[in-house]
């Protein structure tokens, strides 16, 4: 007999080389360490979601201003090192809420492209196919 010892990974998002946003079954939008640290997610307070239909990609602002229109309260967990938004009701009235959770690849709009009138947006695609299930 021949055996192979299993070695887990110490740490899921040593695997994971790029910002993703992830769709969690619980409502809530959630940011991978890379994420978090490549756009600097850490130094704001609040996000504006935004959607476009045809595209089916989610759009982010990042702010610090609690009175802007549609402004989100951008949580903290696992001592201030997980973010997250609660954004159940977006996430229905889109039809984006699932199941199972799914990580998207993320990526940052500059103004001007793609019909982007705001100062930067970070985006993902929230087709089925472009995600991966949410290990």
């Amino acid at each position: 007999m021949s055996f192979e010892r299993f070695v887990r990974a110490k740490c899921v998002e040593m695997v994971v080389k790029q910002p993703e946003a992830s769709i969690r079954a619980n409502g809530k939008i959630g940011f991978n360490r890379k994420a978090s640290e490549e756009y600097n997610l850490y130094d704001f307070d609040y996000v504006v979601l935004f959607f476009d239909r045809v595209t089916r990609i989610v759009g982010m602002r990042f702010i610090n201003d609690c009175e802007e229109e549609g402004a989100c309260k951008l949580s903290r967990g696992n001592g201030g090192k997980e973010l997250y938004i609660s954004a159940k009701v977006f996430l229905k009235r889109y039809g984006l809420l699932r199941t199972k959770s799914y990580s998207f690849a993320m990526e940052r709009i500059l103004p001007g492209l793609n019909g982007n009138p705001f100062d930067d947006l970070l985006v993902f695609k929230a087709v089925r196919q472009q995600g991966r299930p949410r290990i």
